[in-house]
C-alpha cells in the first residue's frame, strides 16, 4: 500500500470547491457577455439617432438652401451667401455619410456578440425607450451586495478555502499514517468449465470457495526527515497568505469600479438635464430664425445667423442622445458592478433539467417575441422633435420638444420623406 503524502487525491471538500469555482467562473463570462451585448445594443440605438440627427440637420440646410437660391433668382441674395449654404449643406451631408457607417458597424460588434451572421438582409433597429428617469442607488447597499454577489470575488472565496484546506493536507503529511488493513482473496483450481460437481470444474471451485485467503492486520508509516513533507507545508502557506492578498485586491478593484459607476450614474443625469436644455434653446432659435429667414426671403443678415443655429441644433442634438446612450450603459455597468446583471436581465442558472416552458424550440420562441414586441413598443406617436415636411417652401416650426424626448426608433423612422439631393451644377 503507498504511502499517504501530501501527494495524495484532494478529497471531497476540494472537489466540490473545484465545482462551485466552475460554476462562478460559468457566471463571470455570462455578466460580461451581458454587459457586452447591453452596451453594443444601446450604442446601436445611439448610433441610430445619430443618424437621424444628420439627417434632420441636412433637411433644415437643404430648405435654407432652397429659400437662398430662391432668393438669389430673385437678385435678393448675393451668390456666395448662396454658396454657403450649399457648402454647410454638403458638409451635413458628409456627416451622414460617416452616421451611417456607425450605424452599419454598431450593428456587425452587436451581430457578434449574439452570434448572428453579419449581414441576413434584414437590418436590426433597437424597439426599446431608453432610461431617462433619475435613479437614486444606496451606496452602502450596493457595495454590500457587490462584495457578496461578485463571481469574482466568489472565485477568490473558493481560492481562499481551498488553500486552506490544502494547507491541513499538508499538515496532516507530517503525522505518522497508522491503518488497519484487511484482505479477502477468493481462488479457483480446475482445468474444465462444466461437468458440474467434478473436481475440476473450475466454477464449481470458485463458488465453493475451498481455497480463500484473508488477512488481518495495522500498517504504520512514520516518515524520517520530513523534508518533502516540510517544503509542501511552506508551500501550502505561501499560497494561502497569496490567497488572502488576492481576495483583498479583488475586493477593491470591485470597489472601486462600484465608485466610477456610482459616479457616472449620477454625472450622467444632470448632463441629461444640462442637454435637454440646451437642445430646447437650440430648438427654438433654429425656428425663430427661421422665421425670419423665410420671411425675408432669404435676406441678409440671418443667413450667417441660420446656419450658426443649424450648427448648434446638430451639436445639441447629438450630444443629447449621446448623454442617452451612456446614462443606460452607465445602468448598466452600475447593476454589473453589483453582480445584478442577471437579474437586470432576467438570466437565471438552475441545476437540474430545464423547466416546461424552455423546452419550446428556440425559434418559434424568438418569432413570438418578435412580434410581441412590434405590438408592445411601436408607438404610433411620432417624434416631437420638428423637421421640414416638404420641399415647396413650407417648413414645420414646431414647439420645443418635450423633456423626454428618446423614442423607440420604431416609432421614429415611420413614414420619414426621403433625403433631398442638389442638383450638380
Amino acid at each position: 500500500m503507498p504511502f499517504a503524502t501530501g501527494n495524495t487525491g484532494e478529497g471531497i471538500l476540494i472537489t466540490r470547491i473545484r465545482l462551485d469555482q466552475q460554476r462562478a467562473e460559468f457566471e463571470r463570462n455570462l455578466n460580461f457577455l451581458l454587459l457586452n451585448v447591453e452596451g453594443a445594443y444601446w450604442n446601436l440605438y445611439g448610433a441610430y439617432y445619430q443618424l437621424w440627427t444628420r439627417e434632420e440637420a441636412m433637411r433644415y440646410a437643404y430648405e435654407a438652401w432652397r429659400l437662398t437660391k430662391v432668393g438669389f433668382e430673385a437678385r435678393e441674395t448675393a451668390e456666395q451667401t448662396m454658396e454657403q449654404t450649399r457648402v454647410q449643406y454638403e458638409q451635413f451631408r458628409s456627416q451622414r455619410l460617416a452616421a451611417l457607417g456607425q450605424v452599419l458597424d454598431a450593428e456587425r460588434q452587436l451581430r457578434g456578440l449574439l452570434g448572428m451572421k453579419i449581414e441576413d438582409g434584414y437590418r436590426l433597429v433597437p424597439a426599446d425607450t431608453p432610461t431617462l428617469t433619475p435613479y437614486q442607488p444606496d451606496w452602502k447597499a450596493s457595495l454590500d451586495q457587490a462584495l457578496a454577489q461578485r463571481p469574482e470575488l466568489v472565485l477568490a472565496r473558493d481560492d481562499l478555502k481551498f488553500r486552506q484546506l490544502d494547507l491541513i493536507r499538508q499538515r496532516n503529511s507530517l503525522l505518522p499514517d497508522l491503518r488497519f488493513v484487511a484482505s479477502d482473496t477468493v481462488h479457483s483450481v480446475g482445468s474444465q468449465l462444466d461437468e458440474g460437481r467434478n473436481p475440476n470444474n473450475a466454477f464449481h471451485q470458485l463458488f465453493s470457495d475451498p481455497f480463500n485467503n484473508y488477512s488481518l492486520g495495522f500498517l504504520l508509516n512514520v516518515p524520517i526527515g520530513h523534508r518533502a513533507a516540510y517544503a509542501g507545508v511552506r508551500a501550502a502557506q505561501l499560497s494561502l497568505e497569496r490567497s488572502y492578498l488576492s481576495l483583498r485586491t479583488e475586493e477593491d478593484k470591485v470597489e472601486r469600479l462600484l465608485g466610477f459607476a456610482y459616479r457616472q450614474v449620477f454625472e450622467l443625469e444632470h448632463q441629461i438635464e444640462v442637454s435637454q436644455a440646451a437642445f430646447r434653446a437650440a430648438q427654438n432659435q433654429l425656428d425663430k430664425y427661421y422665421i425670419l429667414f423665410e420671411a425675408g426671403r432669404a435676406k441678409n443678415p440671418f443667413g450667417a445667423d441660420l446656419i450658426l443655429a443649424l450648427q448648434n441644433w446638430n451639436s445639441t442634438a447629438s450630444s443629447l442622445y449621446s448623454f442617452i446612450v451612456q446614462y443606460n450603459n452607465a445602468l448598466a455597468t452600475l447593476d454589473f458592478a453589483r453582480g445584478a446583471i442577471l437579474e437586470r436581465d432576467s438570466v437565471f442558472i438552475n441545476d437540474g433539467p430545464l423547466p416546461a416552458c424552455a423546452q419550446v424550440r428556440a425559434v418559434e420562441h424568438e418569432r413570438e417575441r418578435t412580434a410581441a414586441l412590434v405590438l408592445h413598443e411601436r408607438s404610433p406617436q411620432i417624434s416631437a422633435l420638428p423637421y421640414p415636411k416638404g420641399l415647396n417652401g413650407e417648413v414645420s416650426v414646431s414647439p420645443p420638444p418635450s423633456s423626454n424626448p428618446a423614442l423607440p426608433l420604431p416609432a421614429l423612422l415611420e413614414r420619414r420623406p426621403s433625403l433631398p439631393e442638389l442638383p450638380a451644377k
